[in-house]
């Protein structure tokens, strides 16, 4: 069983402010890619990482130690605490702590100048990248956590990916990876019917902690696009079918967490909904 996630949404929620600094180095140091896969940071037993970067570094969003974790490819490990510092504050000693292995070649830096304000005034010339947004990296409120609640999301967060990849693993055709968006803080992937485009016919299963309407951790599936006319599908125990906002499936995390093997639910979970979906494609 898994925690219940009770009064852990502030916790959540500041760990989504800190991943998007994780964002900020993916659309740095990496091409546009189909799909924005580009924008996904890869599920780790700790937290979320922006995966191997090219220079063959990695910097980690450890929700168990509440902390940056930057490891270069030779090199000790860097460790940023996280806890009582503002977005703003960390990505300016995130870009400085990576600099010179992972971005020097890329962003010109002078004296003086604040690595952040580096980074935007290069990236526009960056070709073939997606740019970071301000709007996104400018929170100077000092995040603050409960630590247990941070150590509970990364074991909820790892034990619902398991069971969404053991599925994923299992599928033919075209697919997304499974990864975490940081706008959103979700963890999905899309299988397609055909053509490997978002706005070609498609499936999508992901986990959501939180989004408009709903804020309570849920998993979530939806198809692309719906027929004209149709009856909502038949779908497991402990779901229901959502149509205020968007439409689609909706399993409460809640459910999942009292399960005995809750990535095997999931896993199981999945493989029902995605039967129904598909007669929804045709």
């Amino acid at each position: 069983m898994l925690s219940t996630l009770e009064n852990a949404q502030p916790t959540i929620r500041n760990l989504h402010t800190a991943a998007i600094l994780l964002k900020a180095v993916r659309v740095l140091t990496l091409d546009r890619q189909p799909n924005f896969t580009h924008l996904g940071l890869k599920t780790v037993s700790t937290g979320v990482s922006t995966d191997v970067l090219p220079t063959g570094g990695e910097v980690t969003l450890d929700f168990r130690q509440l902390a940056l974790v930057y490891q270069p490819a030779s090199g000790s490990t860097i460790t940023i605490p996280i806890s009582g510092q503002t977005q703003v504050d960390l990505l300016e000693t995130l870009l400085q702590t990576i600099y010179s292995a992972e971005l020097a070649t890329i962003i010109p830096h002078g004296a003086g100048e604040s690595y952040t304000e580096a980074m935007f005034k290069a990236a526009p010339s960056l070709v073939n990248r997606s740019q970071p947004k301000r709007q996104e990296l400018g929170d100077s409120t000092p995040l603050t956590f409960d630590a247990q609640a941070a150590h509970d999301y990364a074991d909820a967060l790892y034990s619902i990916f398991t069971g969404i990849a053991r599925f994923h693993a299992r599928l033919s055709g075209s697919l997304t990876p499974a990864v975490v968006w940081p706008e959103h803080f979700d963890l999905s992937f899309l299988w397609f019917a055909g053509q490997a485009d978002e706005q070609h016919p498609h499936l999508n299963f992901g986990f959501a902690p939180y989004s408009a309407g709903i804020e309570t951790p849920y998993f979530y599936a939806y198809a692309y696009p719906y027929p004209a006319q149709y009856e909502a599908p038949m779908l497991p125990p402990g779901t229901r079918w959502n149509s205020e906002g968007w439409t689609g499936v909706v399993l409460p995390y809640a459910e999942i967490a009292r399960q005995a093997d809750p990535a095997a639910f999931v896993e199981a979970s999945c493989a029902v909904i995605f039967r129904s979906l598909c007669a929804l494609l045709g």
